[in-house]
């Protein structure tokens, strides 16, 4: 390319060209040995224009390598920075290494939290002690980022399981659960949340003890009861705060029957001079105080060891 420069040799080389031909026809003065002398003065301007084009072009190339070579010595020391970075990178850490670069990378469905550990996001599974949940929260195998069982709450919306009973988070009926508290129902049975007895019930499947009697749950074989009226079902008694089946109450086992003996799938009551806890384990319904079962007063008797009171007179205990 011509610039400013070149051009203005140009314009007045034309000039002196101009000059010195004067009137000259098409064909330019004719050479001493009778040919024209074009050729010879047309050489010497463009030997002119060349020695000027390479001279300009030479200082246009000089600024542009001068950049050039900046440019390639400041991506040199730009290298030399990186290669001297030396990454901090605490053990599990999936943050910033320090050098621009990133730690420990997480897996595909789990981000890197501002704490630099790797987490799941809301919504996503998790296991209590196990995977980390960004918001803190693993409710039943859930990220959440709502409050927890047992947390106070205004709204079920705030809640992870959607229900705030009495302004405390809890889990609904037939919610899974590792303990009554967590749960409305303040029952817990087989991992699943329950009415206690007691509550009101439609169906026994309602009930933590699965008996639904009258309208209210109450306690079979080995449900928790307090010796209130209605905690243990028609046929069971409450006995060192269980539920146990009276003499006579059908049974799997002796561990369901108050006396501790089942026969013939049936609760068998204690004899006479048996030891005993409760007053529904022994036939005579009558528990004395050193555990023996015995006869109340009124009843008959063969001697006074039959008789609670240790008196039996004319075969009645006195």
């Amino acid at each position: 390319m011509v610039n400013g420069r070149t051009a203005r040799r140009l314009g007045a080389l034309l000039l002196v060209v101009s000059a010195a031909c004067g009137g000259c026809g098409d064909d330019g003065p004719a050479s001493p040995d009778g040919g024209r002398d074009g050729g010879g003065f047309d050489s010497g301007i463009d030997a002119a224009l060349l020695d000027d084009a390479g001279r300009d072009a030479g200082r246009d190339a000089a600024p542009d390598a001068a950049t050039d070579a900046g440019a390639d010595a400041a991506t040199i020391d730009a290298g030399d920075a990186d290669a001297g970075c030396e990454p901090d990178c605490p053990q599990g850490w999936c943050g910033d290494d320090g050098c621009g670069g990133d730690c420990l990378p997480c897996p595909d469905d789990q981000e890197c939290a501002g704490d630099g550990t790797c987490c799941a996001p809301s919504g996503d599974r998790c296991e209590a002690g196990g995977t980390l949940c960004c918001d803190g929260t693993c409710y039943h195998e859930s990220c959440c980022d709502g409050l927890e069982d047992q947390e106070q709450c205004e709204g079920g919306d705030e809640c992870c399981g959607g229900v705030c009973t009495d302004g405390t988070c809890c889990r609904p009926m037939g919610g899974a659960c590792d303990e009554a508290e967590q749960c409305c129902s303040r029952g817990c049975a087989d991992d699943e949340c329950c009415l206690p007895p007691g509550e009101t019930c439609l169906a026994s499947g309602e009930c933590c003890s699965r008996f639904c009697e009258l309208g209210a749950c109450c306690g079979g074989p080995g449900d928790g009861c307090d010796g209130l009226e209605g905690d243990c079902c028609a046929g069971f008694a409450c006995q060192s705060g269980q539920c146990c089946g009276s003499p006579g109450t059908w049974c799997d086992d002796e561990n369901e029957c108050c006396s501790g003996t089942c026969t013939d799938s049936s609760c068998v009551c204690r004899t006479l001079g048996e030891g005993c806890g409760s007053d529904v384990e022994c036939c005579s319904g009558d528990c004395s105080d050193p555990g023996v079962c015995c006869q109340p007063d009124g009843e008959a008797c063969n001697d006074g060891s039959d008789c609670c009171s240790g008196d039996c007179v004319d075969f009645v205990c006195s």
